[in-house]
């Protein structure tokens, strides 16, 4: 040590200080892995909350009307905020069908959907020679008459149509871009069992084989959650954690809810 100069004891000084901060990364990651999971969860906030009171960074952008100042800021979007905003879909979007007899006798449930405002429900809910009306969930107004556009009873699939404007305060489900994948995290609504929201995953997909442009092609026949049979009912739509429908439910017996592609077929055959 006493024959190294100046120079060379700096550089020293770096090399031990290096191999020290990868031995101490080294020994944290271990300490972690190994670390029960109250330990990770907790650790795992604090880097969340941290990441949350990052300062937003100012950027000075030039445009043709001289220079602006740009503030681009990081939006986590959290996990329970997401299932939040959807059940509040749900809620705007899910009705109850009652026959229109004077008693208003529930016979189902169903949703707002599409840009059309069509509700969609079970077939089994519905009799061509019955008459219908509406009531959103709650909605204190009178029930809304409506007229029943589709009766597929091979698809099991009912469409109907409100007679009168859509209220304002209702809410209008989108199909979902992408279909139903093993795992995915999904939604759903019973109003029968108190308005009762359940979370889940897509545990199983039923397929087929169809005859495709380019050959045979696997198309979902069927999404199966494990949401129990329970806390299902026929004509409850199933979402992903961003409200988009993503199947939708004909027989509450069997759980298996249909995919989204062969509602939106049976909405494109009506004129």
């Amino acid at each position: 040590m006493e024959d190294l100069n100046k120079q060379q004891l700096i550089l020293l000084a770096l090399l031990v200080s290096f191999v020290t901060s990868i031995a101490t990364g080294i020994a944290t990651v271990s300490l972690v892995d190994q670390a029960p999971p109250k330990v990770t969860r907790v650790i795992n906030r604090v880097v969340e909350r941290t990441v949350e009171q990052v300062v937003p960074e100012t950027v000075v952008v030039e445009t043709e009307t001289g220079p602006q100042v740009v503030k681009e800021e990081t939006i986590i979007v959290r996990e329970d905020e997401l299932i939040t905003e959807t059940v509040g879909k749900l809620l705007g979007s899910m009705v109850r069908v009652e026959r229109r007899d004077g008693r208003g006798e529930e016979t189902g449930v169903g949703f707002l959907f599409g840009d059309d405002d069509y509700i969609v429900t079970a077939s089994s809910y519905i009799e061509n020679r019955e008459d219908y009306q509406i009531q959103f969930l709650g909605d204190s107004n009178d029930p809304l008459p409506v007229e029943v556009v589709v009766n597929n009873e091979v698809d099991g699939i009912a469409i109907l149509k409100m007679e009168d404007d859509v209220p304002e305060s209702s809410i209008s489900l989108t199909p979902s871009l992408t279909e139903a994948q093993l795992g995915m995290s999904v939604i759903a609504l019973n109003p029968r069992a108190g308005d009762q929201v359940s979370m889940g995953i897509v545990s199983r997909l039923e397929t087929q084989q169809v005859a495709g442009e380019e050959g045979e092609e696997t198309r979902i026949r069927g999404i199966i959650t494990n949401i129990g049979v329970t806390d299902l009912a026929s004509g409850m739509p199933l979402t992903n954690l961003f409200g988009e429908v993503i199947g939708f439910l004909i027989d509450d017996t069997t759980a298996i809810f249909i995919p989204i592609d062969t509602l939106l077929s049976t909405l494109e055959n009506i004129e």
